[in-house]
């Protein structure tokens, strides 16, 4: 599924809840008594450049200096359901850095647990398979 409101309706008074990061795409899953509906997301794709002759890293204006390390919280992301991810690693390409994420498994379980209404032992990193 693609639509999120769609996944939540289904999803109630589901047996388990499962939830991973693969290949830079959210997935969830909800196991009910008959079916397995699965919602997933590309993670937002954002570039980091240098600018031209400062040396100096710039996202979308906010020049960040040239110390990643102190303002690596500020390239954390957000899925467009809401979940926060956090930025794992600075890939380099060249000139063009780009972020890879992680989810934070405890925080994720809490946030599915209050969006789906299923209690958070009945929510696990990984995923179904058949």
């Amino acid at each position: 599924m693609n639509d999120w409101e769609e996944f939540c309706d289904r999803a109630v008074e589901s047996e388990l809840i499962c939830f991973d990061l693969i290949d830079s795409t959210f997935y969830c899953n909800a196991l009910t008594e008959t079916k397995v509906y699965t919602y997933h997301e590309e993670v937002p794709d954002i570039t980091l450049e240098l600018s031209e002759g400062e040396n100096n890293l710039v996202l979308s204006g906010l020049n960040m200096g040239k110390n990643l390390e102190d303002s690596f919280s500020l390239l954390n992301g957000q899925l467009s359901i809401g979940l926060e991810l956090r930025a794992k690693k600075i890939k380099n390409k060249g000139e063009k850095h780009t972020i890879q994420y992680q989810l934070d498994v405890l925080y994720t379980k809490n946030w599915l647990s209050r969006e789906l209404g299923v209690h958070r032992d009945f929510v696990v990193c990984g995923n179904i398979e058949a």
